[in-house]
């Protein structure tokens, strides 16, 4: 099946490569300083434009840590005015002035990342003691200012159990989103292989969140796990495609990278998402519509016949496809099957007995 090309929907951008923290999970090996290759603000500022004149999608401004971002809110304020921008941040220099000066510079959501209901979990995740208490002052700060935040949580064993603790958390802030993110062990993530949940944990984690999601008022997403597309269907929550509005069809098809998603590195790298590590264009050198539309990653990813093992004989394909990251990650190959899903193809079920 190849997947229709249209405008990214998800642009994330890792503004900067510096941070305070050092979390054991970092995709990116922040680093305290900016990495020697990163944008100039009057790249940035013309990489918007490129962007802006092609599509109008949703731009999710990160790092690192963007607040560390020479410029940001200048970077923020021109961006704002046009493209939808969002923030990401690990929250913990969102003082209550920063976080009225994101308001005013025209971020319309901000996302934190809370990866325990406590310090301890959390701070263990993010290399700093204090991380957990400033990541929840960062989140009221935020709110107080008048935006709407959504909550991310990086899922490993070490804080699977805690996940009803955080949700219990994130509803009593006041956030209005909870989107866990299953660990791709890329970037620092790779040392955290013996963390990672084994395929039968992936099943039953997400199929708690699916009963979570009946529960409360919150705006629930697991990412990372495109196999969740298919236990909604399994358990009949979604029997049917559901009818999206025009251009948005491709939200709904598991791994979104270089379908419905593009990331663009510190160094104008552009990749499918932050956890594939396969470069499809600079936009250094390239207009985005180039890279978008003609790039060979790009167009691979969007022919699902090209899926190997059982991703590729799966009746389930066209709505999750697997995650391709992990796919180069385990197998040196990101056109290759889904590691971490349990579920075995009706085209494959029985050739082992």
């Amino acid at each position: 099946m190849d997947i229709k090309v249209e405008f990214p929907h998800l642009i994330f951008w890792e503004l900067t490569k510096a941070c305070n923290l050092k979390c054991a999970h970092c995709r990116a090996c922040a680093t305290e300083k900016p990495g020697p290759d990163e944008l100039s603000t009057p790249e940035v500022l013309r990489i918007i434009d490129d962007i802006a004149g092609y599509c109008n999608p949703l731009l999710i401004l990160s790092g690192g840590e963007p607040l560390l971002k020479p410029d940001i809110y200048d970077i923020i304020k021109y961006s704002s005015k046009k493209i939808r921008t969002l923030l990401a941040t690990e929250g913990t220099m969102v003082t209550p002035e920063a976080a009225k000066k994101i308001k005013e510079a025209g971020i319309v959501k901000v996302s934190i990342s809370l990866d325990g209901s406590n310090a301890q979990i959390h701070d263990n995740f993010r290399g700093r003691a204090g991380a957990f208490d400033l990541a929840i002052k960062g989140i009221e700060n935020i709110i107080k200012a008048g935006l709407p935040v959504q909550i991310n949580s990086a899922v490993t064993k070490r804080n699977m159990k805690d996940l009803p603790g955080i949700i219990k958390l994130v509803e009593k802030l006041g956030a209005d989103a909870f989107h866990i993110f299953l660990l791709v062990p890329t970037g620092r993530g790779k040392e955290m292989i013996e963390d990672e949940l084994t395929p039968e944990e992936y099943e039953n984690v997400l199929s708690w969140l699916i009963e979570e999601k009946k529960k409360t008022k919150i705006n629930i997403k697991a990412t990372c796990a495109p196999h969740f597309n298919r236990i909604l269907r399994q358990g009949k929550e979604m029997p049917v495609m559901p009818k999206l509005p025009p251009g948005m069809e491709n939200l709904n098809k598991g791994c979104l990278g270089g379908i419905a998603v593009m990331f663009i590195g510190a160094n104008a790298d552009v990749l499918p998402c932050g956890y594939l590590p396969a470069k499809a264009g600079n936009l250094r050198k390239q207009k985005l519509k180039d890279i978008w539309e003609n790039s060979p990653v790009f167009n691979e990813l969007r022919n699902r016949k090209l899926l190997t093992g059982k991703c590729g004989v799966c009746e389930y394909v066209n709505v999750c496809g697997g995650c391709r990251a992990r796919g180069l990650t385990n197998n040196g190959n990101y056109m290759s099957e889904e590691p971490y899903c349990s579920y075995q193809p009706k085209k494959l079920q029985g050739q082992n007995k």
